[in-house]
């Protein structure tokens, strides 16, 4: 009889937390929401980000764009504490294309959403844009918050994928670059509207690509041991 899958947490960190064999899905594998929740946590801390970027749980996006219902005033209310909406700017959002609660889907990218316009940038690492649908659905659900109509969801000619499984490390690798890039520039910079994006899209095609997916993969194995170290140093 095969034995079950431990659910014995490995590692923690703030909210984030992992098994031993979800912390293997780092080395080589398709990662799921507790992996790319874990290397969010890791990043807002590592940047220090200010409270106007959100690097959102996708745990928390996806009950938003499967189960909140926008008819709702209360619940919408509650999601808008819950992410404390008016202090926000930016909403960097992991999508995953599962349309309920229970399935894991089968695909991940990113949006970057912001509140003042309700515009968003789309970013998938496949050929196919395959996740827009859901991305468009996410950003619709961002822009009743703000009871305004939705803005435009931009579709970026992102770096692809070369296999079948590592969309969650480009998705990773994309909130990274604008995770990094939003919390260094000033409030008036505007990736989506501004006439910065044939730099920006330059860069992020020189930033991310096959060789960085194998060092990511490398250094966030690195990381989960150096918090493990970490806190048995502390106990």
């Amino acid at each position: 009889m095969p034995s079950c899958p431990s659910t014995t947490t490995y590692c923690s960190f703030l909210d984030a937390d992992l098994t031993l064999e979800q912390v293997g899905l780092y080395s080589r594998g398709w990662l799921i929401d507790r992996n790319i929740n874990f290397c969010l946590r890791r990043l807002e801390a590592r940047l220090s980000l200010s409270e106007r970027i959100l690097l959102l749980d996708p745990s928390v996006a996806s009950f938003l764009r499967v189960q909140l219902d926008v008819d709702d005033v209360e619940e919408v209310l509650d999601a808008k504490h819950g992410l404390a909406f008016s202090r926000r700017e930016w909403i960097i959002v992991p999508i995953n294309d599962a349309d309920d609660r229970v399935s894991r889907g089968s695909h991940w990218s990113l949006l970057v959403f912001n509140i003042k316009s309700n515009d968003a940038l789309h970013l998938d690492s496949s050929r196919s844009r395959s996740n827009t649908s859901s991305a468009v659905a996410m950003a619709a659900i961002l822009s009743s918050l703000s009871a305004r109509a939705p803005g435009k969801v931009t579709n970026v000619d992102a770096p692809t994928q070369s296999d079948g499984f590592s969309c969650g490390v480009y998705t990773c690798l994309f909130a990274e670059f604008w995770a990094t890039r939003l919390g260094r520039e000033d409030a008036a910079f505007d990736p989506i509207l501004g006439d910065h994006r044939t730099d920006w899209l330059a860069d992020l095609r020189a930033e991310v690509d096959d060789a960085r997916v194998a060092r990511w993969r490398l250094e966030m194995v690195q990381d989960v041991e150096a918090v493990v170290a970490e806190k048995l140093l502390l106990s």
